[in-house]
């Protein structure tokens, strides 16, 4: 409150004085705070800080825009309000404070927040199938965001990659183990990077490679002769096994690959001592 005095001049008799009183609004006032510390897209800040004063009844958060959300901004305790980026924040946003209340306008200050990038990996197209032991095109794995890096692994499932330094992730190739099993997860994880890690997966199919048992010795015959069952299982990838003598001349029945085991094998009259 200002008192205003009016008071005379000239005249031969002196002076005289009235006054009377004008209130004085204060201005609204504003700290700002400390700078935040950066934090990742989809992260939360630490307390935001800043005050009001003057003739402020409070004061309210900002990001201009920019997506994200404030808790504890309802205004009367503006210093502990803190900020919740959006998953797809800009590399800067600008926090704006705002006064609120009072009969002089509003004030405003800012404070920068870095936001760094979360990291992205693509696992890349379906990748062809592959016999146990075989080895895979290029899985055309990529990294993004934050990452810096991408490194592949299969789970324990015992196979080995090439041009897995990480920082090529698409041209790596797989190479399954000799008993692997018929689907393999290949997971692409990001390194590098503020914040954090994630990771794609994509499936392989392996088919299993066929696998023999020959059986037991055969009892030796005569030329022109015929012998018991010749014995030998199938297995693995393998849908049949077929018999054959080299060129020995001989025949076999019940050699159509389904059974093996039961086939027989009759010598050429003219057959040699041994035959494979």
């Amino acid at each position: 409150s200002v008192v205003l005095t009016l008071t005379t001049t000239g005249g031969g008799c002196g002076t005289t004085s009235a006054t009377k009183s004008i209130a004085i609004n204060p201005n609204p006032t504003l700290t700002i705070g400390t700078a935040v510390a950066a934090i990742c897209q989809g992260g939360t800040t630490g307390q935001l800080g800043g005050t009001f004063g003057g003739g402020a009844t409070g004061a309210i958060w900002s990001d201009g825009g920019a997506g994200g959300s404030f808790a504890n901004n309802s205004g009367a305790t503006p210093g502990t309000a803190t900020y919740t980026a959006s998953a797809t924040a800009p590399a800067t946003i600008t926090l704006t404070l705002t006064t609120s209340g009072g009969l002089c306008g509003t004030t405003s200050l800012t404070k920068p927040l870095t936001v760094n990038p979360t990291p992205s990996v693509d696992a890349g197209a379906a990748v062809a199938a592959i016999c146990q032991s075989g080895t895979s095109l290029a899985l055309n794995g990529a990294f993004s965001g934050g990452a810096t890096g991408a490194v592949w692994s299969d789970g324990g499932a015992g196979g080995s990659f090439t041009n897995n330094g990480g920082t090529t992730p698409g041209t790596a190739t797989y190479t399954a183990s000799a008993t692997a099993p018929t689907s393999v997860v290949l997971t692409l994880t990001s390194s590098g990077g503020g914040c954090g890690t994630t990771s794609a997966t994509n499936s392989i199919a392996i088919n299993p490679k066929p696998t023999l048992t020959i059986g037991s010795a055969v009892a030796a015959i005569c030329q022109g002769g015929t012998t018991g069952q010749l014995g030998g299982t199938f297995g693995g990838g393998a849908t049949g096994a077929i018999w054959s003598d080299g060129g020995a001349g001989g025949s076999f029945a019940n050699n159509g690959g389904g059974t093996p085991n039961s086939a027989t094998y009759t010598a050429s009259a003219t057959a040699p001592a041994t035959i494979t």
